[in-house]
Protein backbone atom coordinates (compact mmCIF):
# COMPACT_ATOMS: atom_id res chain seq x y z
CA UNK A 1 0.00 0.00 0.00
CA UNK A 2 2.99 2.41 0.86
CA UNK A 3 4.33 1.68 -2.46
CA UNK A 4 1.14 1.88 -4.47
CA UNK A 5 0.51 5.45 -2.30
CA UNK A 6 4.47 6.50 -3.30
CA UNK A 7 3.87 5.86 -6.90
CA UNK A 8 0.53 8.19 -6.64
CA UNK A 9 2.68 10.75 -5.38
CA UNK A 10 5.51 10.75 -8.04
CA UNK A 11 2.78 10.58 -10.38
CA UNK A 12 1.17 13.39 -8.83
CA UNK A 13 4.27 15.92 -8.63
CA UNK A 14 5.12 15.17 -12.29
CA UNK A 15 1.64 16.40 -13.23
CA UNK A 16 1.52 19.46 -10.91
CA UNK A 17 4.82 20.35 -12.79
CA UNK A 18 3.62 19.54 -15.99
CA UNK A 19 0.43 21.60 -15.71
CA UNK A 20 2.52 24.53 -14.00
CA UNK A 21 4.94 24.83 -16.78
CA UNK A 22 2.12 24.55 -19.37
CA UNK A 23 0.12 27.56 -17.80
CA UNK A 24 4.06 29.37 -17.68
CA UNK A 25 4.56 28.12 -21.50
CA UNK A 26 2.19 31.29 -22.80
CA UNK A 27 5.10 33.46 -22.06
CA UNK A 28 8.32 31.55 -23.38
CA UNK A 29 8.99 32.73 -26.67
CA UNK A 30 9.47 29.03 -28.48
CA UNK A 31 12.65 29.75 -30.20
CA UNK A 32 14.18 30.52 -26.80
CA UNK A 33 13.34 26.88 -24.72
CA UNK A 34 12.59 24.63 -27.74
CA UNK A 35 9.39 21.97 -27.11
CA UNK A 36 8.52 23.91 -24.05
CA UNK A 37 4.49 25.16 -25.71
CA UNK A 38 3.96 21.75 -26.97
CA UNK A 39 3.02 20.80 -23.24
CA UNK A 40 0.01 23.77 -23.59
CA UNK A 41 -1.78 21.15 -25.85
CA UNK A 42 -1.92 18.66 -22.83
CA UNK A 43 -3.32 21.44 -20.52
CA UNK A 44 -6.77 20.18 -20.40
CA UNK A 45 -5.95 16.37 -19.83
CA UNK A 46 -3.39 17.77 -16.89
CA UNK A 47 -6.22 19.80 -15.59
CA UNK A 48 -8.37 16.62 -15.34
CA UNK A 49 -5.36 14.33 -13.39
CA UNK A 50 -4.74 17.07 -11.12
CA UNK A 51 -8.63 17.82 -9.62
CA UNK A 52 -8.62 14.03 -9.56
CA UNK A 53 -5.67 13.93 -7.29
CA UNK A 54 -6.66 16.93 -5.15
CA UNK A 55 -10.09 15.37 -4.57
CA UNK A 56 -8.06 12.18 -3.62
CA UNK A 57 -5.73 13.48 -1.45
CA UNK A 58 -8.05 15.39 0.58
CA UNK A 59 -10.18 11.69 0.58
CA UNK A 60 -7.02 10.62 2.06
CA UNK A 61 -6.59 13.77 4.94
CA UNK A 62 -2.96 14.06 2.81
CA UNK A 63 -2.06 17.40 2.71
CA UNK A 64 -0.19 16.51 -0.68
CA UNK A 65 -2.98 17.84 -2.72
CA UNK A 66 -1.59 21.42 -2.24
CA UNK A 67 0.54 20.97 -4.98
CA UNK A 68 -2.03 20.14 -7.64
CA UNK A 69 -4.09 23.30 -5.82
CA UNK A 70 -0.53 25.08 -6.55
CA UNK A 71 -0.05 24.38 -9.69
CA UNK A 72 -3.60 25.29 -10.55
CA UNK A 73 -2.99 28.57 -9.25
CA UNK A 74 -0.20 29.53 -11.35
CA UNK A 75 -2.90 29.40 -14.26
CA UNK A 76 -4.99 31.97 -12.33
CA UNK A 77 -7.14 33.77 -15.08
CA UNK A 78 -6.31 31.39 -17.78
CA UNK A 79 -9.11 28.76 -16.70
CA UNK A 80 -11.51 29.81 -19.01
CA UNK A 81 -9.50 28.77 -21.75
CA UNK A 82 -10.54 25.53 -20.73
CA UNK A 83 -14.15 26.23 -19.94
CA UNK A 84 -15.82 29.77 -21.17
CA UNK A 85 -18.64 30.64 -18.99
CA UNK A 86 -19.45 33.69 -21.02
CA UNK A 87 -18.94 35.74 -18.41
CA UNK A 88 -17.86 39.32 -19.87
CA UNK A 89 -21.29 39.37 -22.09
CA UNK A 90 -22.26 43.41 -23.05
CA UNK A 91 -26.03 43.20 -23.05
CA UNK A 92 -26.48 47.04 -24.29
CA UNK A 93 -28.03 47.78 -26.65
CA UNK A 94 -25.84 49.82 -29.09
CA UNK A 95 -24.88 49.02 -32.60
CA UNK A 96 -23.57 45.50 -33.82
CA UNK A 97 -21.25 44.18 -36.03
CA UNK A 98 -21.35 40.00 -37.04
CA UNK A 99 -18.73 38.86 -38.15
CA UNK A 100 -18.08 34.81 -38.89
CA UNK A 101 -14.29 33.23 -39.18
CA UNK A 102 -14.12 29.79 -40.73
CA UNK A 103 -11.29 27.45 -42.77
CA UNK A 104 -13.50 25.93 -45.20
CA UNK A 105 -10.88 23.30 -46.38
CA UNK A 106 -10.76 24.81 -50.16
CA UNK A 107 -15.06 24.20 -50.20
CA UNK A 108 -13.96 20.09 -50.94
CA UNK A 109 -16.06 18.67 -48.02
CA UNK A 110 -15.06 15.43 -46.05
CA UNK A 111 -15.16 11.90 -47.16
CA UNK A 112 -18.78 11.33 -48.81
CA UNK A 113 -20.18 15.21 -48.72
CA UNK A 114 -20.73 16.06 -52.54
CA UNK A 115 -19.81 19.78 -53.80
CA UNK A 116 -23.84 20.68 -53.68
CA UNK A 117 -24.16 19.62 -50.39
CA UNK A 118 -21.40 21.19 -49.16
CA UNK A 119 -22.76 24.58 -51.39
CA UNK A 120 -26.03 24.04 -49.66
CA UNK A 121 -24.40 23.49 -46.28
CA UNK A 122 -22.34 26.76 -46.58
CA UNK A 123 -24.97 28.93 -48.16
CA UNK A 124 -27.71 27.88 -45.38
CA UNK A 125 -25.04 29.10 -42.67
CA UNK A 126 -24.64 32.37 -44.26
CA UNK A 127 -27.88 33.11 -44.49
CA UNK A 128 -29.03 32.10 -41.24
CA UNK A 129 -26.17 33.73 -39.50
CA UNK A 130 -25.78 37.00 -41.82
CA UNK A 131 -22.00 37.81 -40.29
CA UNK A 132 -21.34 41.80 -41.79
CA UNK A 133 -18.13 40.45 -42.37
CA UNK A 134 -16.52 36.92 -43.18
CA UNK A 135 -13.04 35.85 -42.81
CA UNK A 136 -12.20 32.39 -44.75
CA UNK A 137 -8.86 30.35 -44.36
CA UNK A 138 -8.20 27.53 -47.00
CA UNK A 139 -10.25 29.40 -49.87
CA UNK A 140 -11.13 28.85 -53.23
CA UNK A 141 -13.38 30.59 -55.66
CA UNK A 142 -16.46 28.28 -55.44
CA UNK A 143 -19.22 29.58 -58.05
CA UNK A 144 -22.49 27.65 -56.19
CA UNK A 145 -20.66 29.10 -52.91
CA UNK A 146 -23.02 32.51 -52.93
CA UNK A 147 -21.45 35.95 -51.48
CA UNK A 148 -23.25 37.96 -53.58
CA UNK A 149 -24.44 40.00 -50.10
CA UNK A 150 -20.37 40.81 -49.20
CA UNK A 151 -19.36 43.62 -52.20
CA UNK A 152 -16.41 44.05 -51.07
CA UNK A 153 -13.68 41.85 -50.60
CA UNK A 154 -9.74 40.80 -50.18
CA UNK A 155 -8.13 38.12 -51.00
CA UNK A 156 -4.48 36.95 -50.97
CA UNK A 157 -3.36 33.47 -51.64
CA UNK A 158 -5.91 31.26 -49.39
CA UNK A 159 -7.12 33.58 -47.07
CA UNK A 160 -9.94 35.64 -47.98
CA UNK A 161 -12.34 38.74 -46.78
CA UNK A 162 -15.40 39.47 -47.09
CA UNK A 163 -17.77 42.67 -46.44
CA UNK A 164 -20.91 44.64 -46.78
CA UNK A 165 -19.25 47.59 -46.37
CA UNK A 166 -16.70 49.18 -47.85
CA UNK A 167 -13.20 48.53 -47.76
CA UNK A 168 -11.16 51.75 -47.67
CA UNK A 169 -7.67 49.98 -47.57
CA UNK A 170 -5.85 46.44 -47.47
CA UNK A 171 -2.58 44.87 -47.14
CA UNK A 172 -1.30 41.51 -47.12
CA UNK A 173 1.15 40.12 -44.42
CA UNK A 174 3.32 38.00 -45.64
CA UNK A 175 4.99 34.88 -43.87
CA UNK A 176 8.32 33.23 -45.12
CA UNK A 177 8.89 29.70 -46.39
CA UNK A 178 4.94 28.64 -46.47
CA UNK A 179 1.49 29.27 -48.01
CA UNK A 180 0.12 30.52 -45.40
CA UNK A 181 -0.33 34.02 -44.48
CA UNK A 182 -2.71 36.69 -43.30
CA UNK A 183 -4.42 39.91 -44.74
CA UNK A 184 -6.26 42.41 -43.29
CA UNK A 185 -9.25 45.20 -44.87
CA UNK A 186 -9.71 48.58 -42.74
CA UNK A 187 -13.78 48.65 -43.43
CA UNK A 188 -16.12 51.40 -42.64
CA UNK A 189 -19.20 50.52 -41.15
CA UNK A 190 -22.31 52.93 -40.56
CA UNK A 191 -21.90 56.19 -38.76
CA UNK A 192 -18.70 56.39 -40.46
CA UNK A 193 -16.44 54.55 -38.14
CA UNK A 194 -13.65 52.63 -39.66
CA UNK A 195 -12.30 49.37 -38.15
CA UNK A 196 -9.49 47.12 -39.04
CA UNK A 197 -10.16 43.03 -39.27
CA UNK A 198 -7.41 40.44 -39.66
CA UNK A 199 -7.70 37.63 -41.60
CA UNK A 200 -4.53 35.26 -40.03
CA UNK A 201 -3.83 31.56 -41.26
CA UNK A 202 -1.09 30.90 -38.80
CA UNK A 203 1.42 27.99 -39.72
CA UNK A 204 -0.03 24.72 -38.87
CA UNK A 205 1.08 21.73 -36.44
CA UNK A 206 0.67 19.15 -39.07
CA UNK A 207 -1.27 17.14 -36.29
CA UNK A 208 -2.85 14.56 -38.18
CA UNK A 209 -5.93 12.46 -36.49
CA UNK A 210 -4.37 8.87 -38.61
CA UNK A 211 -1.43 9.29 -37.23
CA UNK A 212 -2.07 10.22 -33.62
CA UNK A 213 -4.43 7.38 -33.54
CA UNK A 214 -1.42 5.35 -35.25
CA UNK A 215 0.57 5.67 -32.36
CA UNK A 216 -1.19 3.33 -29.99
CA UNK A 217 -0.03 0.49 -32.41
CA UNK A 218 3.22 1.54 -33.32
CA UNK A 219 6.07 -0.46 -33.94
CA UNK A 220 8.52 2.52 -33.39
CA UNK A 221 6.82 4.56 -30.83
CA UNK A 222 9.90 6.29 -29.97
CA UNK A 223 10.97 7.82 -33.21
CA UNK A 224 7.33 8.16 -33.97
CA UNK A 225 6.88 10.26 -30.89
CA UNK A 226 9.62 12.06 -31.48
CA UNK A 227 8.88 12.85 -35.40
CA UNK A 228 6.03 14.14 -34.12
CA UNK A 229 6.76 16.07 -31.41
CA UNK A 230 9.87 18.01 -33.66
CA UNK A 231 7.01 18.90 -35.90
CA UNK A 232 5.10 20.54 -33.33
CA UNK A 233 7.89 22.48 -32.39
CA UNK A 234 8.87 23.87 -35.50
CA UNK A 235 5.39 24.87 -35.77
CA UNK A 236 5.67 26.75 -32.87
CA UNK A 237 8.65 28.62 -33.75
CA UNK A 238 7.55 29.51 -37.30
CA UNK A 239 3.75 30.50 -35.66
CA UNK A 240 6.02 32.80 -32.95
CA UNK A 241 7.73 34.80 -36.22
CA UNK A 242 4.21 35.17 -37.73
CA UNK A 243 2.38 36.17 -34.58
CA UNK A 244 5.74 39.09 -34.80
CA UNK A 245 4.80 40.85 -37.77
CA UNK A 246 1.01 40.74 -36.98
CA UNK A 247 1.59 42.71 -33.89
CA UNK A 248 4.02 44.82 -35.49
CA UNK A 249 0.78 45.91 -38.11
CA UNK A 250 -1.49 46.03 -35.21
CA UNK A 251 0.42 48.41 -33.49
CA UNK A 252 0.64 50.93 -36.81
CA UNK A 253 -3.03 51.44 -37.13
CA UNK A 254 -5.06 53.88 -35.50
CA UNK A 255 -8.48 52.15 -35.99
CA UNK A 256 -10.18 49.41 -33.87
CA UNK A 257 -8.79 46.29 -34.51
CA UNK A 258 -10.07 42.77 -34.96
CA UNK A 259 -8.20 39.79 -35.31
CA UNK A 260 -9.76 36.46 -36.40
CA UNK A 261 -8.89 33.39 -38.34
CA UNK A 262 -7.03 29.77 -37.64
CA UNK A 263 -4.33 30.08 -35.35
CA UNK A 264 -3.45 26.45 -35.17
CA UNK A 265 -3.29 26.67 -31.73
CA UNK A 266 -5.07 26.55 -28.83
CA UNK A 267 -5.45 29.62 -25.68
CA UNK A 268 -2.70 27.66 -23.83
CA UNK A 269 0.24 28.46 -26.76
CA UNK A 270 2.11 31.62 -26.98
CA UNK A 271 0.67 32.59 -30.40
CA UNK A 272 -2.23 32.98 -28.66
CA UNK A 273 -1.39 34.54 -25.89
CA UNK A 274 0.95 36.89 -27.75
CA UNK A 275 -2.30 38.56 -29.72
CA UNK A 276 -4.25 38.66 -26.38
CA UNK A 277 -1.78 40.65 -24.26
CA UNK A 278 -1.73 43.45 -26.58
CA UNK A 279 -5.11 44.94 -25.33
CA UNK A 280 -7.34 42.16 -26.87
CA UNK A 281 -9.68 39.63 -25.56
CA UNK A 282 -10.92 36.34 -26.88
CA UNK A 283 -14.37 37.13 -27.75
CA UNK A 284 -15.43 33.33 -26.66
CA UNK A 285 -13.85 33.54 -23.69
CA UNK A 286 -16.31 36.35 -22.53
CA UNK A 287 -19.52 35.57 -24.62
CA UNK A 288 -18.95 31.35 -25.53
CA UNK A 289 -19.93 28.70 -23.29
CA UNK A 290 -18.23 25.49 -22.85
CA UNK A 291 -14.81 24.10 -24.45
CA UNK A 292 -15.72 25.43 -27.64
CA UNK A 293 -13.84 22.82 -29.88
CA UNK A 294 -13.43 23.86 -33.28
CA UNK A 295 -11.22 21.34 -34.76
CA UNK A 296 -12.91 18.48 -35.48
CA UNK A 297 -10.20 16.15 -36.93
CA UNK A 298 -9.32 14.92 -34.08
CA UNK A 299 -11.04 13.54 -30.96
CA UNK A 300 -9.69 15.63 -28.61
CA UNK A 301 -11.05 19.56 -27.43
CA UNK A 302 -8.60 21.24 -29.93
CA UNK A 303 -10.09 25.38 -29.64
CA UNK A 304 -7.88 26.59 -32.58
CA UNK A 305 -10.00 28.90 -34.41
CA UNK A 306 -10.24 32.33 -32.54
CA UNK A 307 -12.04 35.85 -32.54
CA UNK A 308 -10.31 38.80 -30.83
CA UNK A 309 -11.10 41.98 -30.12
CA UNK A 310 -9.98 45.48 -29.37
CA UNK A 311 -11.27 45.61 -25.81
CA UNK A 312 -11.54 49.44 -25.53
CA UNK A 313 -13.54 49.63 -28.62
CA UNK A 314 -15.73 46.52 -28.86
CA UNK A 315 -18.11 44.35 -26.93
CA UNK A 316 -19.11 41.01 -27.18
CA UNK A 317 -22.66 40.09 -27.26
CA UNK A 318 -22.50 36.46 -28.17
CA UNK A 319 -19.58 34.15 -29.26
CA UNK A 320 -20.58 30.38 -30.77
CA UNK A 321 -19.36 27.68 -31.85
CA UNK A 322 -21.52 26.41 -34.99
CA UNK A 323 -21.38 22.68 -34.93
CA UNK A 324 -23.96 22.18 -37.19
CA UNK A 325 -22.04 23.62 -40.01
CA UNK A 326 -19.72 20.26 -41.27
CA UNK A 327 -18.82 20.85 -44.37
CA UNK A 328 -15.00 21.17 -43.37
CA UNK A 329 -12.55 19.84 -40.60
CA UNK A 330 -13.07 22.64 -38.52
CA UNK A 331 -16.19 24.82 -38.24
CA UNK A 332 -16.76 28.09 -37.90
CA UNK A 333 -16.84 30.62 -35.00
CA UNK A 334 -19.46 33.81 -35.22
CA UNK A 335 -19.37 36.51 -33.16
CA UNK A 336 -21.70 39.95 -32.24
CA UNK A 337 -20.16 42.86 -31.34
CA UNK A 338 -21.31 45.50 -29.93
CA UNK A 339 -19.49 49.13 -31.03
CA UNK A 340 -18.67 51.41 -27.94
Amino acid sequence: MLIIRLALKIINAVCALLLALAFVSVYIYPAFIPYVNAIGLLLPVLLVINVFFIVLWILCKDMYFLYSVFAILVGWGQWTGVFALGEDKDTSDKPTLRLMTYNVMSFYGESGISASQVATSVNNTLDVYAPDVICFQEYRSVPSIDLSDWKYSYRDKNVALFSRYPIIGRGTLSFDDTLNNAVYADIEIPDHKTIRVYCVHLESLEIKAQEVEALSSSQDLSRDVKGLWGRLNSGFITQGSQVKKIQESINTTPYPVIVAGDFNNTPFSYSYHSILSGGMKDAYRSAGTGIGATFRDIKYPLRIDHIMVDGDNFGVQSCDVLKKEKSSDHYPVFAVFTLK
